[in-house]
């Protein structure tokens, strides 16, 4: 069983992020992301027992997996490496959004819950994001139609 500790509960993830990791199939790397920022809040080393333990909350088969999900993440930059004190870093999704030239603002709760299934909370986010902004622009053509002021006149 884990021996991690949950630091909080609940994350504000950006709707661009979950349409990035759904373009480049970052899926397994990210669910990695997600794990250590609900266990480590920012500096962390990883032991023997909390790479074990990450394997079981993430559902890998390996150990050998969540290693190089962690080398992608640090070649990516979503974590960094203290290479003195050999402690990693968890960068912060406001970071990672500058990074990566993320403009939107709009955000999705991610509870813990959802790492195994992170690929239908993405589908999901990135769905919902669709369709509220194609409801969004009709009802914005429909206020224009229904407009019954003059544009351009000199009347008050």
């Amino acid at each position: 069983m884990s021996k991690l500790i949950l630091k909080r509960n609940t994350l504000l993830i950006p709707v661009e992020l979950c349409e990035y990791v759904m373009r480049d199939k970052y899926f397994a790397p990210f669910s990695l992301y997600l794990a250590l920022k609900f266990y480590f809040m920012d500096v962390f080393v990883l032991t023997t027992e909390d790479l074990e333990s990450l394997r079981e909350i993430l559902g890998y088969d390996t150990i050998k997996s969540i290693k190089n999900n962690l080398r992608r993440l640090y070649k990516d930059g979503f974590i960094g490496l203290d290479q003195v004190t050999k402690r990693w870093h968890v960068r912060g999704l406001e970071f990672i959004c500058r990074k990566y030239r993320f403009q939107s603002r709009t955000g999705v709760f991610f509870e813990l819950s959802d790492i195994k299934n992170i690929r239908g909370f993405c589908v999901a986010t990135v769905a919902a994001s669709i369709i509220k902004s194609k409801k969004r622009k009709r009802w914005l053509q429909g206020s224009k139609k229904s407009c019954h002021c003059r544009t351009g006149s000199k009347n008050p």
